[in-house]
């Protein structure tokens, strides 16, 4: 019996399990041999496959251990039902040949509890002790895939939180959630025992194995009194039980991992209750869990005596730095179940300043930082390819939009309003020149179906990161399709909706330090902010890290993209569809790509002047343009920095910079004279120059660094 929760590092496929002739010389691969398995445990899908693995470290006779598969060969979990398969598919995928046996999960939703008794056969007879146990429970028995132990298969539930015992010569495991037993179909002496309710015999096994083996073996005071420690440990518990994680408290105290990927994770969680209640100290915390249901539970990490002391200080003092509240126990009632006040952690000035922090990681330098994003738009607008072409330049390390260099790693794609036929068609035509068969597409993970926010998806969400440490990039279309049900009503409670349902998410962006966007759309009505016409209240973009608005003419390929956020510049940038390789391109600066044909006459006469200036009436001579709509064309040219107006009545031409240099992972997405809409300019010394500049109407901060840029430039060449 194993743990589902560790993922092997490589799998050899093609092997045979080394002591299957012990087992009657049977023939795994025959679906025959697992027929002698009762129907009531072939009927439900929860069968995995396995395959033989060394240990790290281990030595020559070492036991390998048994790693659980999918049947596609990927890990399989104990917690999450998608990785199980029927019993028809486990079979099959073993006689493939990539497999050593197949195996049954043990659910809380099932009634069933497996007993596995190890070494318990010498010479092909049955030890004592074991042949006690196997009478008792007269169950469905057979024998391992070693051939020297026992797994017997009963309806009854485990009735404490002890599982492993020595017992005799062996061992004795008793399971009936979060494991997996193998599976041979070879029943011990051929009996044909059907699987039996025995929960009385399991009490009375449970009983005699385990709870004997409790008993203190000093003997204690007549009169003992309880120490300060076990008052102060009685009310802690106490006060957890009546919280309002009191039910994850009780189920992690009395021992069930559920839910999480390894009990380890299951002991960090527990943990970081208790530290909140024990103030942060390391003694009291250690005694506390070391009295807990999940304690008791063996690790493979501490299946040495030495390690275990080791593993539970590495475990509080990790608890103790993730925690930044504690509770106050200062003035509370006899009841101990006052109002937490909560202790939060900070630093003085200095010790900010000399604290070290990671720099944050860019999902698509210059664009995408680290943390939460909204990617707004109307519907139909094209957001999904764009999240599309986003995911594969991710997991190729390729060119994101052909201007900015991605760095390669794992990307996940929730596209919740495709059907699978027109994701895979999708997917198929964002791949250009990829090859489909490319192992990096692997990294690339879809799914079209994912529970909401307040029924498990955010914890779905957090195990799936947590098994997959390379993912950089998270993609969820859209956010109406995973956020919770709408409870309540007013406008103020819809602000808090909003923003709790985008702080819940945040957090668990900056946890895994990913980009995870949310696709969302922007109301009816336009405003003069495009950040204002974001369907919902300001609690959506007011939780966000990274807002970006996407604006595109229906039935046109040109589209523009508003981008702003904490931890980069705001950018207005000018796209296009090409539809021959069903992509986005971002063109540059909107400002600069988006000019009409007129505008670009102007430009041009400008531009052959240069470093001359023309005047109005000399652009009107060039151009053929009747005078009053020229100058109205100028001033709104001048406005958006296409042009400078030097002195009165004279403008020049400014030379403008598009995406064609490509970022990389040391540029800096913070500074805006790294972005390619900023002009690069140094204020000339010629202060009545400024002035003039300054007191021209429509100034702003990029038409005021063009206008410096060209004067500089005429000035040099006045000397």
């Amino acid at each position: 019996m194993k743990s589902l929760a560790r993922r092997p590092r490589s799998m050899t496929a093609g092997r045979q399990h080394p002591n299957l002739k012990v087992v009657k010389d049977q023939n795994l691969n025959s679906v025959d041999t697992y027929l002698a398995i009762p129907k009531l445990l072939r009927r439900r899908s929860q069968w995995v496959v396995w395959k033989e693995k060394k240990r790290k470290g281990a030595k020559l006779g070492d036991k390998p251990t048994k790693v659980p598969c999918q049947t596609d060969g990927r890990m399989a979990s104990s917690t999450d039902p998608s990785t199980w398969a029927t019993f028809e598919k486990a079979v099959a995928s073993l006689r493939s040949g990539e497999f050593d046996g197949i195996g049954f999960v043990f659910s809380i939703d099932d009634p069933y509890c497996g007993i596995d008794l190890d070494h318990c056969i010498e010479n092909g007879r049955l030890l004592p002790w074991a042949e006690d146990i196997v009478t008792q429970l007269d169950s469905y028995t057979e024998l391992s895939p070693s051939g020297k132990g026992l797994h017997i298969i009963v309806a009854a539930k485990k009735p404490g939180t002890r599982c492993r015992k020595a017992l005799g010569s062996g061992e004795i495991e008793i399971y009936d959630r979060g494991r997996y037993f193998t599976f041979t179909g070879t029943r011990w002496k051929n009996n044909l025992r059907p699987i039996k309710k025995a929960q009385t015999a399991v009490d009375a096994i449970y009983k005699k194995v385990f709870r004997n083996a409790q008993k203190p073996t000093r003997k204690l005071a007549p009169k003992s009194r309880p120490t300060k420690v076990d008052m102060m440990k009685k009310d802690i518990l106490a006060l957890a039980g009546r919280a309002r994680n009191k039910n994850k408290f009780k189920r992690l105290w009395a021992g069930d991992s559920g839910g999480y990927p390894s009990t380890s994770e299951a002991d960090l969680a527990l943990c970081g209750i208790l530290a909140f209640y024990t103030g942060g100290d390391p003694a009291l915390l250690a005694s506390l869990y070391r009295e807990s249901g999940l304690a008791q539970i063996p690790k493979n990490k501490t299946s040495r005596r030495g390690n275990l002391t080791e593993y539970v200080d590495r475990l509080v003092r990790r608890a103790i730095e993730g925690c930044t509240d504690y509770y106050d126990w200062e003035g509370n009632n006899k009841k101990a179940s006052s109002k937490i006040k909560p202790r939060p952690k900070g630093w003085t000035a200095s010790e900010l300043l000399k604290q070290e922090f990671p720099e944050p990681r860019l999902a698509i330098p210059g664009l995408l930082p680290e943390g939460l994003a909204l990617l707004v738009g109307p519907p139909k607008a094209g957001k999904s390819w764009w999240a599309m072409n986003a995911c594969t330049a991710t997991v190729t390390g390729g060119d994101a939009f052909s201007a900015y260099q991605v760095p390669q790693g794992g990307a996940l794609y929730l596209a919740l309003e495709d059907s699978p036929q027109r994701l895979k068609q999708r997917l198929k035509n964002s791949l250009n020149s990829i090859d489909e068969s490319s192992a990096a597409l692997d990294q690339l993970y879809l799914f079209n179906r994912w529970p909401r926010v307040g029924e498990g998806g955010r914890t779905r969400l957090a195990q799936f990161l947590e098994e997959h440490q390379n993912i950089r990039l998270v993609f969820i279309d859209t956010l109406a399709k995973v956020r919770a049900y709408r409870q309540g009503k007013g406008s103020e409670y819809s602000y808090k909706r909003d923003y709790e349902a985008m702080a819940s998410l945040k957090a668990l962006a900056e946890e895994h330090r990913i980009a995870l966007v949310l696709i969302h759309h922007t109301r009816k009505a336009e405003a003069k902010d495009v950040f204002s016409e974001i369907a919902g209240t300001t609690g959506l973009s007011g939780g966000a890290d990274t807002l970006m608005v996407f604006k595109r003419l229906r039935g046109g390929s040109d589209a523009e993209l508003w981008v702003t956020g904490r931890d980069i510049e705001e950018q207005h940038l000018a796209l296009r569809f090409d539809s021959t390789n069903c992509s986005w391109v971002i063109l540059g600066a909107a400002e600069i790509c988006n000019t009409t044909n007129k505008q670009q006459r102007i430009i041009d006469a400008l531009k052959d002047a240069y470093p001359e200036t023309l005047s109005p009436k000399e652009l009107v001579h060039i151009t053929g343009r009747e005078k009053n709509a020229l100058q109205n064309a100028l001033y709104h040219m001048e406005r958006k920095g296409l042009i400078a107006k030097i002195d009165r009545g004279k403008y020049s031409y400014i030379e403008l910079t598009n995406l064609s240099n490509k970022s990389t992972e040391s540029n800096k997405a913070t500074d805006v004279r790294n972005h390619p809409s900023v002009f690069q300019v140094k204020e000339p010394n010629n202060t009545s120059v400024i002035r003039n500049l300054r007191s021209n109407r429509g100034s702003g901060y990029e038409r005021y660094q063009a206008s410096m840029n060209a004067m500089q430039r005429r000035l040099k060449e006045k000397g």
